[in-house]
């Protein structure tokens, strides 16, 4: 059976493209043909990775970082040749689609108001699913100013949303109910994935892969690794107070956690992949979606990052940390989104194939 997955494969982040690559890992060993949309042409695309801020210092700040950024956009490309691409009108050769994971219904988005996120102009044929999809930061009033794409929503015929906000928010749009379930990421396991083994080539680091740091944290992490003899390395994400700042292959940056000594992260997968390969770690967490992903998962995280000094910084970068609550956790959640999500799939395939 061929499913045609709607999702932003093709991002400037490494979360995006794992949860692309993760949900194409599983519906394959589940025997689907699987293909992804393109929901938006190269142009589009391109502003992600090189859209030129307004402002004198934004501008200087941009250009200083610019051979980074082409980088990452060749590194980009070349993953994503991993995904077999289908065009909008190829979409009714698939007999289902699968909206998800990631930010898709994230409504205030401009690049997530598109038709193909909320099952719109879809042939009736076609079976429409979603799994995992967030929110984001939303609220219900904001998808009360897009009622066409509100609209939509209501004719997925099988949903599992990734967290408590977004349950709410399709709850309350289309009046039906919804089981939350785990990220793509984390519903396969380790042995499943099929990662590159990394050479460790940069000696001791400390890993950092988040957006916005305060002041006072940087402060904190260049004294840490200065103490601990380690060079700060900040991937993806350019990073100008660190030693080094890298874009590996997206396939190649679950090695890249496994071989640092500690990671400072703030991002909803970059926590998934620091937590599953049990790093010692700082997660801030800034987002409803991962306090959300925390607290399901029973693990603790920094609730007033501004009021870290830097001997605090230490023991919570290099504390070893008991992850045995955690994966029974995870167990926990893996189980249950497999089967309350994969019993219903496999209902709506039978009804197909009879």
């Amino acid at each position: 059976m061929k499913v045609n997955i709607i999702t932003p494969y093709d991002s400037a982040n490494y979360g995006a493209f794992l949860q692309a690559y993760a949900s194409k890992i599983f519906l394959e060993n589940l025997g689907f043909d699987v293909c992804f949309l393109r929901w938006r042409d190269e142009d589009e695309r391109r502003k992600e990775f090189f859209n030129v801020p307004k402002g004198f210092k934004a501008k200087i700040r941009y250009y200083q970082k610019y051979r980074f950024l082409k980088n990452k956009y060749k590194v980009f490309n070349q993953a994503k040749e991993i995904f077999n691409v289908v065009e909008a009108n190829q979409i009714k050769q698939s007999e289902m689609v699968l909206i998800g994971s990631d930010e898709v219904w994230n409504i205030k988005s401009p690049k997530f108001q598109k038709e193909c996120f909320y099952a719109l102009n879809i042939n009736n044929d076609v079976k429409k699913l979603a799994y995992a999809p967030s929110a984001a930061d939303c609220t219900i009033g904001d998808f009360e100013k897009f009622p066409n794409l509100s609209k939509g929503m209501k004719d997925i015929i099988l949903v599992g949303a990734r967290d408590k906000k977004t349950q709410r928010i399709y709850n309350s749009v289309t009046g039906k109910k919804t089981e939350i379930v785990c990220d793509p990421t984390l519903l396969i396991d380790m042995s499943e994935w099929e990662f590159p083994e990394i050479k460790n080539i940069y000696g001791k680091y400390i890993l950092v892969y988040a957006y916005s740091i305060p002041k006072e944290q940087r402060k904190m992490l260049k004294k840490v690794a200065k103490e601990r003899n380690c060079k700060l390395i900040a991937v993806g994400l350019y990073k100008s107070w660190c030693d080094m700042n890298i874009c590996c292959n997206p396939l190649e940056f679950n090695g890249l956690i496994k071989n640092a000594e500690a990671v400072y992260t703030t991002t909803f997968h970059g926590s998934i992949f620091t937590l599953i390969n049990h790093k010692k770690c700082v997660i801030r967490a800034d987002s409803e979606k991962l306090k959300d992903l925390l607290e399901r998962l029973d693990v603790n995280f920094v609730k007033e990052p501004n009021d870290v000094d830097a001997v605090l910084m230490d023991k919570l970068l290099f504390t070893e940390r008991n992850y045995d609550r955690f994966e029974t956790e995870l167990k926990k959640i893996r189980e249950r989104s497999r089967n309350t999500y994969l019993r219903k799939l496999g209902d709506i395939t039978n009804e197909i194939y009879n």
